[in-house]
């Protein structure tokens, strides 16, 4: 699924950093339930969530992640690399 073929509406858990624009989104996931999961570039258990269009607003990149299936992580050494797959 691609992240922009999701309701607008559904939670992103992230850092908070990255919610905050501290950190880039390096790396994101979506689990076998069909929940997607953001990353930077630090490891944080500080956790909170946006909507899927407020990540997207902030990091317009997401829409050109490439079509995830459940249990899936895409992820970018830097904010100019191409999504890989892992």
């Amino acid at each position: 699924m691609k992240i922009t073929d999701d309701d607008f509406w559904k939670p992103l858990i992230a850092p908070v950093a990255v919610i905050e624009g501290k950190e880039p989104i390096l790396q994101v996931s979506l689990d076998e339930e069909g929940d997607w999961a953001a990353f930077g570039d630090t490891d944080s258990e500080d956790l909170d969530c946006m909507s899927l269009e407020e990540a997207l607003a902030m990091d317009p990149s997401l829409a050109s992640l490439p079509d995830l299936q459940l249990g899936q992580t895409a992820w970018r050494d830097d904010v100019n690399a191409e999504w890989q797959i892992e």
